[in-house]
């Protein structure tokens, strides 16, 4: 393998591994800049123009709903998962008795 595909693919694998184990991390970033980017552009529409949401605007906005409900939903996915991992693999303690 090439450097540029071994590159490509170490970054490909700790997006995924970010991505299973915490993936707030990733996609509430790409919201946020998706919502910001729709006010701006909303606004600066609104104030020049004189008119309403663009096709443009709506389309971001959307795009960063539908992010943060991923988001929210691979995170309740991985919590139900970790949770599955720490219960097999980590068997609770058992209490010793005083006595």
């Amino acid at each position: 393998m090439d450097r540029p595909a071994c590159l490509c693919y170490a970054l490909m694998l700790m997006i995924s591994l970010i991505a299973l184990f915490n993936p707030l991390c990733i996609f509430l970033p790409i919201s946020a800049v998706l919502f910001v980017t729709f006010f701006v552009y909303s606004a600066y529409e609104a104030l020049s123009q004189g008119l309403g949401v663009h096709v443009l605007g709506a389309v971001l906005f959307i795009g960063g709903m539908l992010c943060f409900l991923m988001g929210v939903m691979r995170d309740q996915i991985s919590a139900i998962r970790l949770e599955r991992f720490e219960v097999t693999l980590c068997p609770p303690r058992q209490r010793r008795s005083l006595r």
